[in-house]
Formats: structure tokens, C-alpha cells, sequence
């Protein structure tokens, strides 16, 4: 993430908001943008649950994004998962799974966060490689990472941003300053188990 046109994208995605994604939801689901799937996105539903790592997702973003306003409220979207669950031995139909008109936002800040989560990791890391705590923030915020991209809830996303518009092609311009964008930290006291 050391490229100016990965700093662009995240200045994009953070301009996005809630109202601009809610208000488009509903002309995107009657305009047929989305592609309805029986994919339940489990192993990410999981994930935000707590089932897969030795973290919570909620602290592992709180601690490593430093920005509050692009932190999701993970209950929101487990709720959500929990909710569009088929039951054991019911067939699944078609449809959106968990990615609805109330949880569209929340899950732009949870790619968000875990974007700017990912990167704050690695700067860590790099400072303090002998530490195996940072080790463990990396694979966790990079594990994230990959069930978020992993998901078709993402591919949802991505089209309802395209529909509002938010997904230009970022022009190089002036880039901006990436330790106020991404929040640059590299201290110990954001490393888990740690105490500042």
C-alpha cells in the first residue's frame, strides 16, 4: 500500500456515506444490479462472530484503525448473518444473503477499517519483526482481508458503489499525505496483549 493510487482509492472509499449507499440500495435492487446467489459468505459471518481468530474482529479494528468513524458496529452485521442463516437441511434460495439496505454501510467501514487495519499492521511489523505479536496482527487484519475479498457480499458492495458513482478511476493529481489517510501507526501500544 505504498502506491499513490492505493492511497486515492482509500480517499474515495472514505468520502462514501451512509446516506448517499442507502438512499441507491433500493434502485439498485429494482434495477436488478445485483446478482442473487445461495452463497452465505459463512466462513466471513464466522469470522465477524469470533469463531476463526484468537482476536476479536471489533478490537482488532479499534486497535488498529485509528479513525472511529470508519469502525463498523460488527454486532450490526452478525446480526444481519445470523438473521439470513438457512437452516441445516432447508434449501437455500436466491438472494442477497446479509447484505441489505441497513448493513450496506457497515460493511463499507468493516472493508475500510480492515484496509487501513491491514496497513497499520505492517508498519508495526516492520519496526518490531521479532515481536510475534505482530506477527499475529498481520496474519489477523490479512486473514480478514482475504474473507472480506473472499465474499460475495463484496461483490454486492462493489456494484452498489459503482451505481452511486463512487467508484472513479483515480486520476494521480495531487496524492494525499498517507500518515493523515491511513492513520499511520507504529507503536506498541497498538499491538494486541500490549500495555501503551
Amino acid at each position: 500500500m505504498e502506491h499513490w493510487f492505493s492511497y486515492k482509492v482509500v480517499q474515495v472509499l472514505g468520502r462514501v456515506t451512509g446516506k448517499s449507499l442507502q438512499e441507491l440500495f433500493d434502485k439498485a435492487v429494482q434495477d436488478r444490479v445485483f446478482s442473487l446467489s445461495i452463497r452465505e459468505d459463512s466462513m466471513l459471518g464466522g469470522l465477524l462472530i469470533g469463531n476463526n481468530l484468537s482476536s476479536n474482529v471489533q478490537d482488532l479494528l479499534n486497535r488498529l484503525c485509528p479513525f472511529p468513524d470508519f469502525i463498523p458496529d460488527v454486532s450490526k452485521l452478525v446480526t444481519a448473518f445470523n438473521n439470513a442463516r438457512t437452516p441445516k437441511g432447508l434449501a437455500r434460495t436466491p438472494g442477497l444473503g446479509w447484505y441489505t439496505k441497513t448493513t450496506c454501510f457497515e460493511f463499507h467501514k468493516l472493508l475500510l477499517s480492515t484496509i487501513i487495519a491491514y496497513r497499520n499492521s505492517l508498519r508495526i511489523f516492520k519496526r518490531y519483526k521479532k515481536d510475534p505479536t505482530c506477527a499475529q496482527q498481520v496474519w489477523e487484519s490479512g486473514y480478514l482481508l482475504w474473507r472480506i475479498a473472499d465474499s460475495r457480499i463484496l461483490r454486492h458492495h462493489l456494484k452498489l458503489l459503482n451505481v452511486c458513482q463512487w467508484l472513479p478511476y483515480p486520476a494521480r493529481g495531487l496524492t494525499p499525505d498517507p500518515n493523515k489517510l491511513l492513520g499511520y501507526i507504529v507503536g506498541k501500544s497498538h499491538m494486541a496483549n500490549s500495555k501503551p
